[in-house]
């Protein structure tokens, strides 16, 4: 969704309680499909996310309810480095999710400034988030800077994001039937999920992939710039550097 959309939501949404959680200011930051509001509820503090009707009805509602439903089994699971999940649920034509708030920035806002000796535990911290999210039987397919909040004194990380986690039990890998679709961010996924060229169903291939999206946010922390940013428009450049480039990663001055 675009700014305009995000600021019809907020107007609309402003001083109302959604799931009894009260939306106090301005959105914090939205994305594909929803806004995330500041919010409370009995003292609480929480950040809430709403999602625009409007998309969801457009590519399912009941495809997007599954998704909200995925979040509700990490409620009451705790990690260090995963920002937890508080509640979700459905009011009226708004779906949601509530989640532990943090006063951070992502690591794509401050990546020039993550000091070289902070990269190791950094990356550290966010694969042990994605280690546990595969004990819970998940895999992220969206691990990237955008979806990484870190402390000021960027020593903590937190993987938020949880939309598009994926159980390990599904028989069908794109969770829509028999549509092939690609779920994930291009610049920061492998070709194979790319060009839906996975034959094996395993943790094993999942765990692949979640390596190559930690690789790729390496890549991020070590160079100070995006993967492929210099192949990022026009599309199609985009893809072919994510099939065929090797990307330059050398930083002799982290730890």
């Amino acid at each position: 969704m675009n700014n305009h959309s995000a600021e019809k939501l907020t107007a609309e949404l402003l001083g109302q309680t959604i799931g009894g959680w009260l939306v106090e200011k301005k959105y914090i930051n939205h994305g594909k499909s929803a806004v995330v509001f500041p919010a409370s509820k009995g003292g609480q503090k929480a950040a809430l996310k709403v999602f625009d009707p409007e998309i969801v009805n457009r590519y399912g509602r009941d495809a997007q309810r599954k998704r909200v439903e995925r979040e509700r089994s990490l409620i009451g699971k705790s990690h260090p480095n995963l920002v937890s999940v508080y509640d979700v649920g459905e009011q009226g034509e708004f779906l949601f999710v509530v989640m532990e708030y943090f006063d951070w920035k992502n690591l794509a806002e401050v990546l020039l400034n993550v000091p070289p000796s902070e990269v190791r535990s950094l990356i550290s911290q966010i694969a042990l988030a994605a280690k546990f999210l595969e004990e819970e039987s998940f895999a992220h397919r969206d691990i990237k800077p955008e979806n990484i909040i870190v402390s000021s004194d960027m020593k903590y990380a937190k993987l938020l994001d949880f939309g598009v986690i994926r159980p390990f039990d599904l028989s069908n890998i794109t969770d829509e039937g028999d549509q092939r679709n690609f779920i994930g961010t291009l610049q920061y996924s492998p070709p194979e999920l790319l060009f839906r060229e996975e034959e094996e169903q395993s943790i094993e291939a999942w765990r692949a992939i979640t390596f190559y999206q930690l690789g790729a946010v390496l890549h991020d922390l070590l160079m100070q710039k995006p993967l492929f940013k210099e192949f990022k428009n026009p599309y199609g450049r985009l893809v072919l550097a994510v099939e065929r480039e090797i990307p330059l990663v050398d930083n002799p001055e982290a730890d």
